[in-house]
């Protein structure tokens, strides 16, 4: 089995609303906030639960972070070690260690990463080019989802963050010739 290991996961910023709206994509979610930089791509399914994937910071700094969370997992605690398995279109499941968010009304849970790593890369080619993933908890499988669209949507996010950090670099990043999400810079105007 593969092995998905928690570099840091005290907080997820796409939990809070996003500063904007950068898009949807085959019904993904593509937000961003320019204060990390981060630029997010996130999904409600059925039974609510809600699938993200972030990238956060820039350079060598940036992490990725995956986040599952449902109304149904109330019983999750924050800080508390969560121990699942995912799997890709029923291929060997990642054992993904992540750190539980109480959210109120649902509890879920995170994995940050640091972007560049292996891990990172191997994770986010499953999501991209997988037709399904599944969620398992203690060897049983507990919800699968269909990831119809992840990899036009996962290209979309980095996109976006890569305009966020080339804006960051303008001492203005809001000025009309520096702003990414500026009219004529918007990747879906049309």
């Amino acid at each position: 089995m593969k092995t998905f290991l928690v570099a840091a996961a005290l907080a997820f910023p796409g939990v809070a609303p996003a500063e904007g709206n950068y898009g949807t994509v085959k019904g993904w979610d593509i937000d961003y906030d320019t204060d990390g930089p981060y630029c997010s791509l996130a999904g409600m399914f059925e039974g609510d639960t809600y699938i993200s994937i972030a990238l956060s910071g820039q350079g060598r700094g940036m992490t990725q972070t995956f986040v599952m969370a449902d109304d149904d997992w109330r019983s999750i605690r924050d800080g508390q070690k969560i121990a699942v398995g995912i799997s890709f279109d029923g291929e060997a499941a990642w054992d993904v260690s992540g750190t539980g968010m109480d959210l109120g009304e649902a509890g879920g849970f995170s994995v940050t990463v640091p972007a560049y790593s292996e891990d990172a890369g191997e994770f986010a080619r499953d999501f991209k080019y997988s037709r399904s993933m599944t969620l398992h908890v203690d060897g049983r499988e507990v919800d699968a989802f269909n990831l119809h669209g992840t990899a036009a949507a996962y290209e979309a996010m980095v996109d976006c963050q890569r305009r966020l950090i080339e804006a960051s670099a303008s001492a203005d990043p809001f000025a009309a010739s520096a702003d990414p999400f500026a009219a004529g810079n918007d990747p879906f105007a049309r």
